[in-house]
């Protein structure tokens, strides 16, 4: 179970910000400049994010935000933003299955020890396990090295929503009989903002190169989100990570054993047991 929530969780800290790049206009001003570069899958967060705003008309789908580097560079967005008046963050690359499981997993001495890279290979192993488990056979093949940037893996969030979605605070749940409509859940109304939408239905310019968000891994994800909910494991979760922002050094008295124990999830390859 701890493997199963942990891999969905929000890691101690903040999202590690990557290097923001400048987003495009709409997709129909510019597909023919990008047709060559959008055959391929992205392979990176850069070309991932850059696909994904296209995508989503540099948009967050829930709140409606726009980007916010787009409207200063391309005056066309910039009159979709003043009109639509809506507000204008720096719209966040977020993975619907997290990328943290294959990083420092691929083969690249120069990054990684090999004990180092060794122990983050037999995590990956021991999420990928617990998933199949679940009847996820494929995943691992899917999103393996870089096919964790594929686009149906990706969507666009505003910063609160991303950090929402993050904590299984957040999830989709598909609208029956509707293709790619979901409806916007919570587990608590005070996180959720009075002006975001209640439901939202995923499009894309083109259906071949810029696919829409997968629904088995929306699927997943609610699924963790309500596990987490319902059993409790993200209060326990929350608690340990303010322990292991708060402290330094390991309790004396043994009061650090939960953090602990969290912490060295993902450098080991077996199941801790809490004695009572």
């Amino acid at each position: 179970m701890q493997y199963f929530l942990r891999v969905f969780r929000k890691t101690k800290g903040r999202t590690p910000a990557h290097p923001s790049q400048v987003s495009h206009p709409s997709f129909n001003a510019i597909q023919a400049r990008l047709r060559d570069k959008l055959i391929r899958p992205p392979e990176d967060y850069q070309t991932a994010k850059r696909d994904a705003m296209i995508r989503d008309g540099h948009r967050c789908p829930i709140s409606g935000a726009y980007d916010r580097e787009s409207p200063k560079i391309y005056p066309e967005l910039r009159d979709m933003v003043l009109k639509a008046q809506v507000p204008a963050y720096g719209l966040h690359c977020s993975h619907i299955f997290p990328d943290i499981v294959n990083k420092g997993v691929e083969d690249d001495p120069s990054e990684e020890t090999s004990k180092t890279a060794t122990a983050k290979a037999n995590y990956a192993a021991s999420v990928w396990a617990v998933l199949e488990r679940f009847g996820y056979t494929t995943l691992s093949e899917e999103l393996n090295g870089k096919n964790i940037h594929r686009l149906d893996n990706i969507l666009i969030l505003d910063p609160v929503a991303h950090d929402h979605f993050d904590h299984l605070e957040l999830w989709f749940e598909p609208v029956p009989g509707r293709k790619n409509t979901y409806y916007i859940k919570h587990s608590d109304v005070v996180y959720f903002h009075h002006n975001w939408k209640t439901e939202v239905t995923f499009t894309t310019p083109d259906p071949i190169q810029l696919t829409v968000p997968n629904p088995q891994l929306l699927e997943l994800h609610a699924a963790c989100a309500r596990v987490a909910r319902l059993s409790g494991a993200g209060e326990y979760i929350e608690k340990v990570l303010m322990e292991l922002e708060d402290s330094k050094v390991l309790a004396k008295d043994g009061g650090s054993v939960l953090a602990l124990e969290y912490a060295l999830i993902p450098w080991v390859n077996a199941e801790i047991r809490i004695e009572a």
